[in-house]
C-alpha cells in the first residue's frame, strides 16, 4: 500500500510554516517533507515533528557558498570581472563579490584604466557597469564611489522565489548589521527580486567591507539556514 508524505512546503499554505505540522498529522501523514526549514531553529523542529508524531523523510535544498578573495584592479589593467550563477529549483546560495580599485596602503592609485563588473542570475538579476579611472565625477562624486576605492556586495539567491517572511528575514538580519557597523552610511540590503537579496558596501579600502560582509554572512547563515557563523579555515590563513 502506498504511503505519502507531506511537503510542507507546498500543502496548507494559508497557515503559518510551525502550524503546518499539526495539520498534517490531523490529516493522517506520518510523514513530512520541505523544501526550506533553515529560517527556523533545528531543535524547534525535532519538537514539531515529536509532539505531532510525525517523521522527517526528505527536505531537499541543496547550498553553495562561493565566497572569493578581493579582486585587485592595479592601474592601467583592463578587466572584467564576471560571475554568473544558475540554481536548480530548490537550491540556494549565499556569495559574495569584492574589489579593490589599486592598492592605497602601498601608494599605488588607480590613476588609469577600465574594470568592468558583471554578475548576473540569468532572467532573474543582472548588474553590470563599467569603472573608468579617467571618469573624475564617478571616481570622486557624491553621486559615484565619493572617494572609495573599494566596492563589495554579499547577495543570497533562490532557484525559485522566496517566501515573503524568509526575504523579510534576510532583509532584517542584514540590516541590523549595517546599523551596528561603521560603514552604515555607505552600506544597504535591498530585493531586488523575489529570489535574490543583496548587501551593497562602499568603503575606502578593503578590510573595513570584508568585515561588514561576513557579518552580514554569518547572519544569513543563522537566520536562513540555521547553521553556526563558523568561518571557513581558510580564512584565518
Amino acid at each position: 500500500m502506498p504511503r505519502f508524505a507531506a511537503n510542507l512546503s507546498m500543502l496548507y499554505p494559508e497557515m503559518d510554516f510551525t502550524d503546518r505540522f499539526a495539520a498534517a498529522a490531523r490529516d493522517g501523514f506520518r510523514g513530512v517533507e520541505y523544501l526550506f526549514p533553515y529560517a527556523h531553529p533545528a531543535d524547534r523542529l525535532a519538537t514539531l515533528l515529536h509532539r505531532h508524531g510525525l517523521q522527517q523523510v526528505l527536505f531537499n535544498a541543496p547550498r553553495l557558498e562561493w565566497l572569493p578573495l578581493e579582486a585587485l584592479c592595479y592601474s592601467a589593467c583592463q578587466a572584467e570581472n564576471r560571475l554568473t550563477l544558475s540554481l536548480a529549483p530548490g537550491a540556494e546560495c549565499i556569495a559574495w563579490d569584492v574589489t579593490a580599485l589599486g592598492l592605497p596602503h602601498s601608494g599605488q592609485p588607480f590613476a588609469e584604466g577600465r574594470f568592468t563588473q558583471h554578475i548576473e542570475v540569468p532572467g532573474i538579476w543582472m548588474e553590470r557597469g563599467t569603472i573608468d579611472a579617467a571618469d573624475a565625477l564617478l571616481m570622486g562624486g557624491r553621486l559615484g564611489l565619493a572617494g572609495h576605492r573599494c566596492l563589495a556586495s554579499v547577495f543570497f539567491v533562490a532557484g525559485e522565489a522566496l517566501p515573503r517572511e524568509r526575504r523579510e528575514a534576510a532583509l532584517d538580519a542584514a540590516r541590523a548589521v549595517i546599523d551596528a557597523h561603521a560603514l552604515r552610511d555607505t552600506a544597504g540590503a535591498t530585493s531586488p527580486h523575489p529570489q535574490v537579496v543583496v548587501v551593497r558596501v562602499l568603503a575606502p579600502v578593503v578590510e573595513p567591507a570584508m568585515e561588514l560582509l561576513r557579518q552580514a554572512w554569518g547572519a544569513w547563515r543563522t537566520h536562513l539556514w540555521g547553521l553556526p557563523a563558523r568561518l571557513p579555515r581558510i580564512w584565518a590563513m
